[in-house]
């Protein structure tokens, strides 16, 4: 654990697997970061180098993971940013932090650097986390869990209702390109196309 902690606080360079936005779009980056441990604020913190004294002074804090918010050190790739990431992954070579907020997916140089910094990132959570704090996190992960499968549930919900609409008819006012309104009824007889039913008869002036 000694050793760990001297090694981390000087801080070591990995690659993270992190999420970029670019042309509009969401994708993930191999990212070369500095990994180092914060021993005032038992904190993980991953950058592009450690904070300055002055910005030190200001209260910068670093992203990363308090020690207590980490749940889980994984082996291997076993991360929703490596499993979006297009290129090959050197899967001996990666290790995920599971935090309660945020997830972090780090590679290393070699399988026992990795192997190494597996050991010691679980060494430093199980030494300053109470059952009680391993309870917690548990917890929050589990809700953070049942509320995205609800929100999935519901949103699955809400679709098939408005399926079942449109396979009945929804009744609409067409604006016509001759200027006139007319009623319509808009169904879907397939589940792949949407038609529009003029209603004959129904014609005024809009």
């Amino acid at each position: 654990l000694k050793e760990t902690v001297a090694v981390l606080t000087q801080g070591v360079e990995m690659h993270n697997y992190e999420e970029n936005r670019r042309y509009m779009q969401q994708v993930i980056e191999r990212v070369p970061r500095l990994v180092w441990l914060d021993p005032e604020l038992f904190r993980i913190c991953i950058d592009n180098a450690q904070p300055t004294i002055a910005e030190r002074s200001l209260g910068k804090v670093p992203p990363g993971l308090y020690l207590r918010d980490i749940s889980e050190v994984r082996v291997g790739p076993n991360s929703s940013d490596f499993k979006k990431f297009q290129s090959k992954i050197p899967d001996e070579c990666c290790l995920t932090l599971i935090g309660s907020e945020y997830t972090f997916s780090l590679e290393l140089s070699t399988k026992e650097a990795r192997d190494w910094f597996v050991v010691g990132f679980r060494l430093l959570v199980e030494s300053h986390n109470t059952e009680d704090d391993k309870r917690l996190r548990r917890y929050k992960i589990w809700e953070k869990q049942r509320i995205n499968e609800l929100s999935t549930a519901a949103n699955n919900d809400a679709a098939a209702r408005f399926e079942r609409l449109l396979h009945r008819g929804i009744q609409v006012k067409c604006h016509l390109s001759s200027g006139v309104v007319a009623e319509g009824v808009l169904h879907s007889p397939k589940n792949d196309a949407l038609a529009l039913q003029i209603v004959t008869g129904k014609y005024w002036n809009g």
